[in-house]
């Protein structure tokens, strides 16, 4: 994975379309660091380990990297706690105020934090973090960045560490393809999917499922209805609706969800499942 990112040289190697006065010679070099993302594709790009120059923050150390704090705070993870019982959160991005009569280029243009929120509260529970705070959390997926009418923001979700014991019972009967989903080996059922046609999904994301499902509160139930949106900003192609029981259309396919208990929780456990679908690179 690349981490010290150098400046690019400014003159093109051919020698074309350069102007005989320049002022780089009065200008220090800006490389930057890998591990400093400043917006979601620099995110994306740090988190695959694809990292280019451009949408990084400057590198102070020139390239000196195991003697970095920046890469110490990296290989100590310190980055977010996630909060329990939490499929999924959604990152909003807040840019920084901008200087009204910068002298020269602003530092604070293309800057910002970022407020995390669960869902489907987006006005409770907010958590400040920043891009490097994200970058240092081991175990997190990037989802799409999408915009509403609340700004730009994106979703993030985490490797469950319940995926390994989660238990999940397939069968096709004819043309469908049933899901049985268990926390464990012996414990309750949660949930069942039964896909038409061909599944949209993995083992793995029916694992994260049934990790979510078996955190979620037992209390606090809520409408199918009331509780799903129609479509899910940031998971493009994925419709739900409620015809008795739960249906996630996506790209020609067909999965059809029986909860055998139904809450906020769950609810958030489905948004995730179909976030999850649609985050991968």
């Amino acid at each position: 994975m690349t981490i010290y990112l150098p400046q690019p040289p400014a003159r093109p190697h051919d020698g074309k379309g350069w102007n005989r006065l320049s002022l780089n010679a009065h200008m220090d070099d800006r490389d930057q660091c890998g591990l400093q993302p400043l917006n979601h594709a620099a995110l994306r790009e740090s988190a695959t380990g694809r990292q280019r120059y451009g949408g990084f923050g400057r590198c102070s150390r020139q390239g000196r990297c195991p003697t970095c704090p920046v890469q110490r705070a990296h290989l100590d993870q310190q980055g977010l706690v996630w909060p329990p019982a939490t499929p999924a959160l959604v990152a909003r991005i807040l840019p920084w105020p901008l200087d009204p009569m910068p002298l020269f280029a602003d530092p604070a243009a293309g800057r910002s934090n970022l407020s995390l929120v669960t869902w489907p509260a987006p006005g409770t529970n907010s958590q400040p973090a920043t891009w490097i705070q994200i970058r240092n959390t081991s175990g997190l997926l990037v989802g799409r960045a999408f915009r509403d009418r609340r700004g730009a923001a994106f979703w993030l979700l985490h490797d469950h560490p319940g995926i390994t014991e989660a238990v999940v019972r397939t069968k096709r009967i004819g043309y469908h393809v049933r899901h049985a989903l268990y926390a464990r080996s012996g414990g309750p059922r949660l949930a069942v999917l039964t896909c038409a046609g061909p599944c949209a999904h993995t083992e793995v994301h029916l694992r994260h499922l049934a990790g979510d499902l078996s955190q979620a509160p037992t209390r606090g139930g809520a409408t199918r209805q009331a509780a799903l949106p129609r479509s899910i900003p940031g998971a493009p192609g994925v419709q739900l609706e409620y015809d008795g029981t739960v249906v996630l259309h996506r790209h020609g396919t067909t999965t059809r969800f029986t909860f055998d208990v139904w809450t906020a929780g769950s609810a958030a456990a489905l948004i995730a499942y179909a976030v999850r679908l649609c985050a991968e690179p």
